[in-house]
């Protein structure tokens, strides 16, 4: 008779491993698979079997032998089938080929292991039998590493705190999917009554598990959880064990980024850590950029950036542009470990920004360019990875770079700011064509994740009629509409403008013109068409002192 799951396992750290008869237990009811397919072909190409009484790797037509002899007396008889990405990647190639294996139990120890390990860096299976990256799959090693990483999520999930256990479970079985009745055998095999799926009470849950979430969108999954698909299910639990595992360890990391790939995960993202919360204030922000009060449209900006209605802003020079994209990257960054990019033609303004930040005790930041060496850039994609910087300054150049690509496909932006958005049409032509590949990129890198349009905010200190309706037409053509424009009068009260008359001796009148102004301990800002000009003009007037 089994002992409870509590019983045989204490609620502490110790290696406790499964005992020799449940991991029987469990083999004996699963058919561990790898698959290999075909580069190119679409195809199966060969096949890992481990069962309790045969394992091998075989081609599929000898896994028809395979089925017909030395696995004929499980086949004959209720079997499931554990693999790794298995569900939504294998099984649809393994049930067209094998028709015996449709509506079979699917374990998929990738759904547990993001569930079990939130805080993992990758979920991918371990394969030390490779020895580096180039070598070829081996897909019986591959199944034999599935059944050693059942055994250990099992021995995981069972330390967990027990009301942290019955949310897990009640997410995973509550719902009449295949999915539900597999996850309900398996933990019947663990001793739990699979009857007993009553979601926990939201004031048993330990507080690190539910920390910033949005009680009420909790309670509605509690109600109406039966209802919903598995894949929302799984996001839920997802993310509630990295609620918890981040805040019992003080980790940064973001949560499982498999789970960005379900069609559901926005939506139960922003339903659990919702970024504009009932009596939401933007002071504790603001007081973080050691600000009481917005100046003038930053709000309206602001406002406008959440909501996603992708503006197009043109504001003066000086009139707290930057703030209008920093606070809702630090919001989403906080709140759900987002990534925000910003594109900026200036690589001095870049690491201004960042050190300016970090300056105020904002550490979120980082800057990536060709001018840093090898290391440091991979440092710092290191902790972009994680999820322990959640804005990102680049030019629209390193689009382009692999390293940044791969970072991307990884960690989707909730928000992209392109700065100087002006350059998308006056410069994108010719002098900087890669502005005008910024909504390309956007469109092709989320097209295949199946994912909502992120946000997008285009800034500007100046930009003709001509110049925004350019910009408009680029993005609607790759389905990225710009949803407003929100223009701010260029007036300045703090900047007086004077024509002076110029006959001949222009040098002479800008000096004296400059004598006047320092006189007044004002500043003054004199332009030139070239910079040798330049050159020759300061030289001029350090010799006047």
């Amino acid at each position: 008779m089994f002992l409870s799951p509590l019983e045989r396992f204490p609620d502490d750290n110790s290696a406790i491993e499964l005992p020799r008869g449940l991991k029987d237990r469990i083999d004996n009811q699963y058919i561990y698979i790898d698959l290999e397919i075909g580069v190119g072909s679409d195809s199966i190409h060969s096949i890992g079997v481990v069962s309790h009484p045969w394992r091998g790797a075989v081609s599929p037509e000898s896994f028809e032998r395979v089925l017909e002899g030395e696995l004929s007396l499980i086949t004959e008889e209720a079997f499931a089938v554990c693999g790794h990405n298995f569900r939504r990647f294998d099984a649809p190639y393994l049930e067209a080929r094998y028709p015996m294996f449709k509506n079979r139990s699917i374990i998929d120890t990738l759904e547990l292991s993001v569930i079990v390990h939130p805080l993992r860096s990758s979920h991918r299976l371990d394969k030390d039998y490779k020895l580096s990256d180039y070598a070829s799959n081996n897909p019986l090693e591959d199944a034999l590493a599935t059944r050693s990483l059942l055994h250990q999520l099992i021995e995981d999930f069972l330390r967990k705190p027990p009301e942290l256990q019955r949310a897990y479970r009640w997410f995973l079985c509550c719902g009449t999917e295949e999915s539900d009745r597999a996850y309900r055998e398996l933990f019947a095999l663990l001793g739990f009554d699979g009857n007993d799926l009553r979601p926990p009470h939201i004031s048993t849950l330990p507080e690190g598990a539910i920390a910033k979430t949005a009680r009420s969108y909790l309670r509605w999954l509690w109600d109406n959880g039966s209802t919903q698909r598995f894949d929302s299910r799984l996001c839920a639990a997802g993310l509630l064990a990295w609620n918890y595992e981040s805040h019992m360890t003080g980790d940064t990391v973001s949560f499982p980024r498999w789970l960005t790939h379900l069609q559901d995960f926005p939506l139960i993202l922003e339903g659990l850590f919702p970024l504009l919360p009932d009596g939401f204030t933007y002071h504790p922000y603001l007081e973080c950029f050691g600000l009481k009060n917005f100046r003038s449209h930053q709000e309206e900006i602001i406002r406008s950036i959440l909501a996603v209605l992708q503006p197009l802003v043109v504001m003066p020079t000086g009139g707290g542009k930057s703030l209008c994209y920093q606070l809702p990257a630090l919001m989403l960054h906080e709140t759900q470990r987002a990534l925000t990019v910003v594109l900026s033609p200036l690589q001095a303004l870049m690491a201004d920004q960042v050190a300016d930040l970090e300056a105020r005790g904002l550490h979120f930041s980082t800057y990536i360019n060709g001018m840093l060496a090898p290391t440091e850039r991979k440092h710092r994609l290191q902790q972009l990875y994680r999820g322990e910087k959640g804005l990102l300054y680049i030019s629209p150049e390193q689009l382009r770079a692999v390293s940044i690509r791969s970072l991307l496909e990884e960690r989707p932006p909730a928000l992209w700011v392109i700065d100087e958005a002006h350059c998308i049409s006056q410069w994108g032509h010719h002098f900087r064509p890669d502005y005008r590949y910024i909504p390309k990129f956007i469109e092709e890198l989320y097209r295949p994740l199946n994912a909502p349009i992120p946000r997008i905010a285009l800034m500007t200190a100046t930009a003709t009629v001509a110049v925004r309706e350019d910009i408009k037409a680029l993005f609607a053509k790759h389905e990225l509409a710009i949803g407003t424009e929100i223009n701010l009068p260029a007036h300045r009260p703090n900047l007086h403008y004077h024509v002076i008359p110029c006959n001949g001796d222009k040098d002479t009148l800008t000096i004296d013109r400059v004598k006047q102004v320092v006189k007044e301990d004002g500043c003054i800002l004199v332009y030139t068409t070239t910079a040798k000009n330049a050159e020759r003009l300061s030289l001029l007037l350090e010799g006047r002192g």
